[in-house]
């Protein structure tokens, strides 16, 4: 079913004139883009959900890392 779709589709395409053919083309560009935005906002929906929160507790793990790198003593050419 969907291939004799497809033909009729494309038979009735090719038999429309070239400047309206470039609009049936435009216009499916714009779907295509339209339905890839809307995946794109889903991926980064599920990206925020997905982010964990972190306690002052599990930052000070950082703080104290960085204190610690600071005091290091890097040689100097």
């Amino acid at each position: 079913m969907r291939n004799i779709a497809e033909n009729t589709i494309n038979s009735k395409i090719k038999s429309l004139p070239s400047d309206i053919r470039r609009e049936v083309y435009d216009f499916i560009e714009f779907l295509t883009a339209k339905r890839a935005s809307k995946k794109q906002k889903k991926d980064v929906k599920d990206k925020l959900l997905s982010v964990s929160v972190w306690t002052k507790k599990d930052l000070l793990i950082f703080e104290d890392i960085g204190k610690d790198i600071n005091k290091w003593n890097i040689a100097r050419f």
